[in-house]
């Protein structure tokens, strides 16, 4: 195996002469292996090894065993080792992240602290051929493109995963042949989280009765994937290079690029969120498929996307806008995606501006009636399309007002209700891109309200309305 992780480092030129590693080692079996196989190959790097652990706070006393196991091994090879803790509950509270989520975050957050820190130049994380499996299923799940099937890269900035081209049998063997002991958490085997669900009961039921070589199939379709993206990436920078003007903030798109291929646009228009605003978390293939269909429609149309960018058509041109003045200060965006919504057993709790707000999801029941009030709605969890906002009005918002699917600007219902124009933008808003399911305190969209072909029931509450 140790010849293996070598081929492959290099093969990605993982490693250069003379760099300090920080490892980040949690005293599970794969990061055992991981500082156990650095330690054996440091001399033919000419590398350095230092340790970070994490503890997240959520297993009490045994996390504090497996800090210090790895503080007692680090000792043991004489490695420097730094232990931070940090507090994943109350982050994921403040930053309405699933704990999964925030752990994540965290940890990276401490390792890029930490490799500062030290003076690193590589942090080494211990992904192997079964997470990368388990990622790639993960982003099909959820709906994800070709860029979700590349999986996780090789190298990415200073991170680097020598392990993606072991098995987790390998890496047992490895441990077991090397005498090397290391700590089990028990959180790994909780299908309360959904990767778990995936590694502990989808991979081994396709393995068992429908191919055993899913992980190494998987892994080919990642690598793929991350060729085809590569190259369709480097095709649409030139593309939007080309026909792409930014002035004031403002992102120009020459609309001659729709004499491309579908997927190289959906590359370039991508890349236009992008440099609008530089976070792409919330923008999925619903999105970039309506700027897609506005492009190719007769006259002048446009949509809102999440962190409040516009997005319109004028002529032969696409324009890119970020509506930072559209939104109050008193009420700024605030997006959830559908899997944190569906993934959050025991709901979401927001507290959004002077408001809380608290959103839960239950399975559509044929017998049970629905509250209904000013600041309590349900709505059909599976018609929202990718991304739920909470915000202010926006340019280009309207509302569904009846059941054969006619639609009204939102400034019409406003006018036609005679809402004041000093309260407009006060209200809050639930919507779904520039679609507006509740226009809290007055009215839901026809297009989302319950019926009996509804499967998940998303009911919210606004305290404070």
């Amino acid at each position: 195996m140790e010849k293996k992780v070598v081929n492959y480092i290099k093969k990605f030129n993982m490693l250069d002469e003379g760099d300090k590693v920080l490892a980040g080692v949690s005293g599970g079996a794969d990061s055992m292996c991981l500082l156990l196989v650095l330690l054996k190959i440091k001399n033919l790097f000419n590398i350095n090894i230092s340790v970070v652990h994490v503890n997240h706070g959520l297993r009490g006393k045994a996390a504090q065993l497996d800090a210090e196991f790895v503080e007692q091994i680090c000792g043991r090879f004489n490695v420097e080792c730094i232990v931070r803790n940090v507090n994943v509950k109350d982050y994921a509270a403040r930053e309405k992240q699933s704990e999964e989520e925030a752990a994540r975050n965290l940890r990276y957050k401490m390792f890029a602290s930490v490799c500062r820190e030290l003076q690193c130049t590589k942090i080494a994380v211990a992904h192997h051929a079964d997470d990368q499996a388990e990622t790639v299923l993960f982003q099909m799940f959820r709906g994800s493109g070709l860029k979700g099937l590349t999986g996780m890269l090789p190298v990415r900035d200073n991170i680097i995963r020598p392990l993606l081209c072991v098995s987790r049998a390998e890496i047992e063997d490895f441990l077991k042949q090397s005498h090397m002991e290391y700590c089990t958490d028990a959180t790994n085997y909780s299908v309360d989280y959904t990767r778990n669900k995936i590694r502990l009961n989808i991979l081994p039921y396709i393995k068992d009765n429908i191919n055993e070589g899913v992980v190494s199939h998987l892994i080919s379709i990642a690598d793929d994937a991350r060729r085809a993206d590569l190259f369709l990436q480097r095709e649409a920078q030139k593309i939007f290079n080309e026909n792409s003007v930014i002035e004031d903030g403002v992102l120009k798109l020459n609309l001659e690029v729709l004499k491309y291929e579908e997927i190289i646009v959906s590359y370039v228009l991508r890349m236009c969120i992008e440099k609008v605003k530089s976070a792409m978390k919330d923008i999925g293939r619903k999105h970039i498929e309506d700027i897609y269909n506005i492009a190719h429609i007769k006259g002048n149309k446009e949509i809102m996307l999440p962190y409040g960018i516009r997005v319109y058509k004028e002529y032969s041109t696409l324009i890119f806008k970020r509506q930072e003045t559209e939104i109050s200060e008193e009420q700024p965006c605030f997006t959830l995606s559908k899997e944190k919504i569906l993934n959050s057993i025991n709901g979401i709790s927001i507290e959004y501006g002077n408001n809380k707000i608290v959103l839960k999801i239950r399975r559509y029941e044929k017998n049970i009636k629905y509250t209904k009030t000013k600041y309590t709605n349900c709505f059909d969890y599976d018609k929202i399309e990718d991304v739920l906002s909470l915000r202010a009005r926006a340019p280009g918002d309207f509302i569904v007002i009846h059941k054969n699917g006619e639609k009204k600007k939102l400034k019409n219902y406003f006018i036609d209700e005679k809402i004041p124009k000093n309260e407009r933008d006060k209200l809050l808003i639930v919507a779904d891109g520039s679609q507006v399911i509740w226009i809290v305190g007055y009215r839901m969209s026809e297009n989302y309200k319950v019926t009996e072909d509804t499967k998940y029931v998303l009911q919210m509450e606004i305290d404070g309305g």
